[in-house]
């Protein structure tokens, strides 16, 4: 996966600065809310994200940006499993971890201090890792593999805002 993503970024930073527009190079921390379709019996939390961003300006409130991130997905269940004995008390989690590519058409509200933005756009991610575990109660910890049980690109339409505050 790396070796298609760092030329696809540095291809698309390489065109921005021949065409003589402003990049900006930051990091960016925050929470993934994103869920697993089809799963509504299942609770989601909010895991890390992180990663290097790069917005290239198209015009005074328009920018381009191109991330990089670390994202983390995790949702767990209570339930019943069959068995013998049936019906025995059990929680199961998912733990997966993904590289994504998302790049926006972002709207800023202003350059300087304290400005509102909004985004939308595509996300490519690759899954680097997906674990399962069952607990049962009064039983040990049982932890797996889940790699095979899910497709490990992910494509999605990603919609964002907030606020942000430049220094520079």
């Amino acid at each position: 996966m790396s070796r298609r993503v760092i030329p696809i970024v540095l291809g698309l930073l390489i065109i921005c600065q021949l065409a003589s527009s402003e990049v900006r190079l930051g990091l960016q921390a925050g929470t993934n809310i994103g869920s697993l379709s089809g799963a509504d019996e299942w609770t989601w939390r909010g895991r890390v994200l992180g990663g290097l961003c790069a917005d290239v300006e198209l015009s005074e409130h328009f920018q381009l940006a191109v991330h990089v991130n670390y994202c983390e997905k995790w949702a767990s269940r209570r339930g019943y499993m069959d068995g013998d004995p049936p019906s025995r008390d059990v929680r199961v989690s998912i733990m997966q971890r993904y590289v994504d590519l998302p790049v926006f058409l972002r709207w800023r509200s202003s350059r300087d201090g304290f400005r509102w933005f909004g985004e939308v756009g595509p996300s490519l991610g690759r899954m680097i890792s997906s674990n399962v575990e069952w607990m049962e109660p009064g039983s040990r910890t049982i932890q797996s593999s889940a790699w095979e049980s899910f497709r490990r690109t992910d494509l999605s339409f990603v919609i964002g805002g907030g606020v942000e505050y430049g220094l520079w």
